[in-house]
């Protein structure tokens, strides 16, 4: 099954409301590097996997989140750069609670994308 990016974005979106470590690190590729909250990276599937669990942790319960694609740069045909923007709203009133921006590289392997890196910032505390 050959896959799109945006098929992938959609199962690591899925897969972490899920908050489904396993499933998510499957998405990135064996030597993906994925940035901590702390510092450093998460470097490999089985890294990336053992560290989720504190960044749900980190994510809390009364916020949903909403994300937003705003561009694909395909570098080769099997190397993209993604950029997009996750707005946290308040559950109860939908009131925001800031918004994040979010570099991804995907790399394409026998016809399926791979998340190969992550990183993550706080882009504004107000919608």
């Amino acid at each position: 099954m050959n896959t799109t990016i945006e098929q992938l974005l959609f199962q690591v979106e899925k897969t972490y409301q899920e908050q489904d470590a396993s499933a998510l690190a499957r998405l990135h590729h064996p030597n993906a590097r994925y940035a901590k909250l702390s510092g450093g990276y998460a470097v490999g599937r089985d890294e990336i996997q053992d560290y989720l669990p504190e960044v749900f942790e980190a994510s809390p319960k009364h916020v949903q989140s909403e994300t937003i694609l705003r561009d694909i740069e395909t570098i080769t045909p099997d190397l993209a750069i993604i950029d997009t923007r996750v707005k946290h709203l308040h559950k109860k009133d939908q009131s925001s609670l800031g918004i994040e921006g979010f570099t991804t590289v995907a790399i394409r392997e026998e016809g399926e994308w791979l998340v190969a890196a992550v990183r993550g910032a706080l882009v504004s505390t107000q919608d």
